[in-house]
């Protein structure tokens, strides 16, 4: 029974497991660096080296037996137990490519040496045990047999596999000794923890010549690694949803704006799991709902939730993207040009769809403006006001519970026309806290409102109203100060309406916008202030490892493009710039409080050139650092 146990079932069960973390790191989470993807390629190499195991013994005698453990082993030495290794290097990129294929190769090279000699060794197969119907066959290789000793070899090949794995324990332990955070100590414990057990066990079973016992021991080894991967998933999940908000407002200003290039949208895109050939633009409107504000928080959510369902049943998750605009306004941008090849009227389909559950499975009224599906993605923001221009025809002409596209309007606009752009603008403004340009925009919305209310002070103030409203519920959504925001609006609203003269009503909206956007900017500032304060944080704990700006971007969940905007912004300093800093900082302590050599100090705070070091170190202080070492000990001295 406990051959059984030790030889299939244990790691039978502990492949299956390997095969579910590698199914985690390659599928489900594919914003992870190149580390994570080594780490799914040990954990898939691992797994195929335990299932084999049950498969040698099951699938009959010789030659299956000597077979499927030559592959086994094979891969063993080539791959897992190399990726073990090179996920503990921390070498500059060119110099670790070099590293891996001399690892690789010298991995294969000892694999290939218990292959040939398990050959020679080997005689038949033998049996292990009986379990009812079930007969279990192992290699058969006598020891001590001349004149190549095969039993002898491969032994010595196993073992050795034992010692690199647990040495590399203790090297990994000193490459993380700058991890300050309990959550990764946590989990570079389990992982080093379960390596060490298996390689301790790999070493003891090939001594003893009992194979069972690292068998056994894969299984606790494999949980240990497991338990490292969950809090690996913990870390990354609550490290998004603390970021995740910010890149989603960005992106919406890239696309509805056109602020950005295409490689910046595409790249914050594919952060957020979608493609980058999104080209058209919806909006949905809740135009019947009971007016409070609770209300509208469920009529948003359940709206989204059935437009969801929908988009994923017909397009699939990737391709398009929710964005709210406001509490009344959900703005989709999906790829549908494609699509429309194959059938001119699927948008339409598509939104009438959303529109006819959203009628029959709630209380909610919705009007969906559809823009023009466009080549680049660069055009989407064309897309987004035409989207706001079907909307506003539905509104004009008193239309609700319908599906409007642009190209089947047949009219044009009139010059007096509300003035939907510049409000979409406006809130835009609001949105992300800009000011920019904030005093024009208001002025040309001011006039333009002004004549399409046809000089009537009544129809200006209830305009006024809906827009400050909408401008309230957008910077309450974007972050900014809930109950100041409120006072500020009631004020306003007071004012608005005891206002009998007209262009009081422009005096005094001006400097609420201003307000309303400055509360707005604070929240981002804040929150920017704390994704640049973790990131010098990272930078501080790890500054003697090769660091870049991809490495501390994806330590924060932003792109590295905006890391950079971000980092110059909120600092003062370039990524490269601050990192010098904090690396010439700590050598002049160890120049000041140490007996360590110039090439070990530059070593010791990140640098693999000594030449370099000392060139730059010159640069910045004026000195080497042996003249500063000296001088000021000089200076002390005095």
């Amino acid at each position: 029974m406990l051959l059984l146990i030790g030889n299939i079932i244990i790691p039978g069960i502990a492949s299956l497991l390997c095969f579910i973390f590698f199914f985690y790191f390659v599928v489900v989470d594919q914003r992870e660096p190149v580390n994570a993807k080594r780490f799914a390629v040990f954990l898939l190499s691992f797994g195929v080296f335990l299932i084999s195991r049950p498969l040698q013994i099951l699938l009959g005698p010789y030659p299956i037996p000597l077979i499927i453990n030559d592959l086994r082993l094979l891969i063993f030495c080539t791959i897992t137990v190399p990726m073990v290794l090179i996920l503990t290097d921390k070498t500059e990129d060119n110099l670790q490519i070099q590293k891996i294929r001399i690892i690789i190769s010298v991995g294969f090279l000892f694999g290939l040496v218990y292959t040939v000699f398990n050959i020679l060794g080997t005689k038949g197969s033998y049996e292990i045990f009986r379990f009812g119907n079930i007969i279990a066959y192992d290699n058969l290789s006598p020891s001590h047999v001349r004149p190549f000793y095969g039993r002898e070899v491969t032994i010595s090949v196993t073992v050795l596999m034992g010692i690199v794995l647990s040495g590399s324990v203790g090297y990994r332990i000193y490459a993380n000794r700058h991890l300050k955070t309990k959550e990764q100590t946590k989990k570079a414990l389990y992982y080093n923890l379960g390596i060490l057990i298996f390689g301790l066990s790999l070493i003891l079973g090939s001594i003893v010549k009992k194979w069972w016992i690292y068998y056994s021991f894969s299984l606790p080894s494999v949980v240990l690694l497991g338990y490292g991967v969950m809090l690996d998933i913990k870390e990354i999940r609550l490290k998004v949803e603390g970021t995740i908000t910010l890149i989603r407002d960005i992106l919406i200003k890239d696309l509805t704006l056109n602020t950005r290039i295409k490689d910046e949208i595409s790249e914050m895109l594919m952060f957020l799991g979608k493609n980058n050939h999104m080209d058209t633009f919806c909006i949905i409107k809740i135009t019947k709902q009971e007016n409070n504000p609770t209300s509208m928080i469920y009529a948003y959510q359940d709206v989204v939730q059935l437009a969801t369902h929908i988009l994923n049943q017909q397009l699939g998750k990737n391709t398009y993207l929710i964005i709210q605009m406001d509490v009344k306004q959900i703005g989709i941008c999906l790829s549908g040009k494609q699509r429309l090849y194959d059938n001119k009227e699927f948008l339409i389909s598509l939104a009438e769809n959303i529109r006819e559950q959203v009628a029959k499975k709630t209380r909610y009224v919705v009007t969906i403006g559809i823009g023009r599906s466009y080549n680049r993605i660069e055009e989407l923001w064309l897309s987004y006001h035409e989207a706001l221009q079907a909307l506003e025809y539905a509104e004009k002409n008193d239309v609700d519970n319908q599906v409007i596209q642009i190209d089947a309007l047949k009219y044009k606009t009139p010059k007096n026309s509300y003035p939907s752009k510049l409000k979409a603008q406006l809130l835009s403004a609001v949105r992300f806290g800009d000011t920019g340009g904030l005093d024009d925009i208001l002025t040309n919305f001011y006039r333009d409102l002004y004549t399409f209310s046809k000089y009537d002070l009544e129809v200006m103030k209830v305009r006024l109203f809906e827009l400050l409203g909408a401008l309230i519920d957008t910077a309450i959504t974007a972050g900014g100060d809930e109950d100041k925001l409120f006072n500020l609006s009631k004020d306003c609203f007071k004012h608005i309406n005891e206002t009998e003269d007209i262009n009081l009503l422009k005096q005094r909206l001006f400097p609420v916008l201003k307000t309303i956007v400055m509360t707005v900017r604070q929240s981002h500032t804040d929150r920017s202030e704390r994704i640049i304060n973790r990131a010098k944080e990272y930078i501080e704990k790890n500054y003697s490892e090769h660091l870049t700006v991809e490495d501390i971007a994806r330590t924060v969940f932003i792109s590295p493009s905006y890391f950079k905007h971000l980092f110059k912004k909120i600092s003062g300093y370039s990524f490269k710039d601050y990192l010098s800093r904090i690396r010439l900082d700590k050598a002049k302590e160890l120049l000041l409080n140490s007996d360590m050599s110039i090439t070990n100090i530059a070593y010791e705070v990140g640098y693999q050139d000594s030449n370099y070091f000392s060139t730059l170190f010159k640069k910045a202080e004026g000195v080497t650092p042996s003249e500063y070492r000296s001088t000021t000990f000089i200076g002390e001295r005095i």
